[in-house]
């Protein structure tokens, strides 16, 4: 969903803008789950499909809390390092052994 937000007298301060890349701002050459599926393959994580890895990826985003940005005011390292380990548990989960799939990798 976009939204357009004009610069008013309340708005001038505005400090941080959010944007939906993927699909509104960058548009992938090849289904994100194929990207997957090579990078996990080239690095013997398993042999899912592209659409077993978006599938198993939905399950997984669905169920995982959002990343929790209190106490990083001020801090971009600590967003970037938190981030990091939000995506990178995502990402085990995903392409854990189907036996193992309650385990993350490590």
């Amino acid at each position: 969903a976009s939204q357009t937000v004009m610069a008013t007298p309340a708005s001038k301060s505005l400090k941080v803008a959010l944007f939906d890349a993927t699909g509104t701002l960058m548009m992938p050459s090849e289904p994100i789950g194929e990207t997957y599926r090579q990078i996990a393959e080239k690095h013997g994580l398993g042999s899912f499909s592209a659409s077993e890895i978006e599938s198993r990826f939905r399950e997984v985003y669905g169920r995982t809390a959002a990343v929790d940005y209190g106490g990083m005011a001020g801090a971009p390292h600590l967003v970037v390092a938190r981030e990091t380990a939000w995506w990178r548990q995502i990402v085990s989960e995903v392409l854990a052994p189907e036996d193992a799939s309650s385990k993350a990798l490590s």
